[in-house]
């Protein structure tokens, strides 16, 4: 990548040259510069690519800190899955494995998306530094709260649009598994709700910070480029969609569902769109739209469904 920021005027004027003065020398507006080397004229929602990292120790630990809350938040409605069905743990030893395991992904995470996001035209929109061709902090973060609500109430609508095609699909659950649903509509409607929360920190840092930015890395320069085209990334996209589908199986093996065509068609069909989708919101509005949008989406599907079926009955 050319070793230059984004809003580098591309001709300096040397004071010294005795035939070029600042008054003939053209000065592009910085805005420009910006859109020519992260994005094109009409596409001025993805964030500029630049090789500045930001590195702010202060950032790190603000991520970590918040993937730690999360990583805490959801042991809770895990545990309450586990007792029901039968198995037994013991509650300190699962919450320091399960809150080691998530921790560690993450912050690798976490280093892939702050080092290498930047130079992809991906990462962050209102923590750290933030091209300021992009706006104000308060026209961003009301930008971010407008497309995150949009996206988590188009994915919530879509699970509950079919919730009854993803029933049909469903192999016959086993006993396990049948108490771990039934847990899920008699447990306090506060322990989903903060695994709602937690999914969205914990799943988006892995898979949209981590996971898309690094293949997007791996994308480019295998191209040889420098600017991120629009193909690029959907395919970035894509793959770290899939992985983020696959990722689901394991919850159907840890409740000894039967792995058949229908329960795959249902994962993928479920979390594969919701990947895209947020995949997307993160290439253009940064990675706390996605947080936000993963959320929404989750408490639409594990508190407010439930709540509704229940009032409904």
């Amino acid at each position: 990548m050319e070793d230059r920021a984004p809003i580098e005027p591309r001709v300096r004027v040397a004071p010294a040259a005795p035939t070029v003065s600042a008054q003939e020398t053209p000065q592009p507006d910085q805005t420009d510069a910006a859109i020519t080397v992260g994005t094109s004229a009409t596409d001025d929602l993805s964030v500029p690519a630049t090789t500045e990292v930001d590195t702010d120790w202060w950032l790190v630990a603000t991520l970590l800190v918040g993937a730690l809350a999360a990583s805490l938040s959801v042991v809770p409605y895990l545990l309450e899955l586990l007792e029901a069905a039968g198995d037994r743990v013991v509650v300190w030893e699962f919450t320091l494995q399960s809150t080691a395991e998530r921790m560690t992904m993450v912050a690798a995470s976490i280093v892939v998306g702050l080092t290498k996001g930047p130079k992809v035209g991906l990462g962050l929109r209102l923590l750290g530094k933030v091209d300021p061709a992009l706006g104000e902090w308060r026209e961003r973060a009301w930008g971010t709260f407008k497309s995150a609500t949009l996206a988590g109430c188009a994915i919530g609508a879509f699970l509950l649009l079919v919730q009854p095609l993803c029933e049909a699909l469903m192999p016959p659950l086993p006993d396990a598994a049948l108490k771990a649903e039934e847990a899920t509509r008699t447990m306090s409607m506060w322990k989903p709700a903060l695994a709602s929360m937690s999914a969205g920190v914990i799943e988006e840092l892995l898979f949209r910070f981590g996971a898309m930015t690094l293949v997007l890395t791996w994308i480019m320069r295998a191209l040889r480029s420098t600017t991120p085209t629009s193909s690029a990334v959907w395919l970035a996209n894509l793959t770290a969609a899939f992985a983020f589908a696959t990722l689901h199986i394991g919850n159907a093996l840890a409740l000894q569902i039967p792995i058949t065509l229908g329960l795959l068609t249902n994962i993928y069909l479920v979390n594969g769109v919701a990947g895209i989708v947020l995949g997307w919101l993160y290439w253009r509005r940064g990675l706390e739209a996605a947080i936000l949008a993963h959320a929404m989406a989750n408490l639409a599907d594990k508190v407010l469904s439930p709540l509704v079926s229940g009032m409904t009955q």
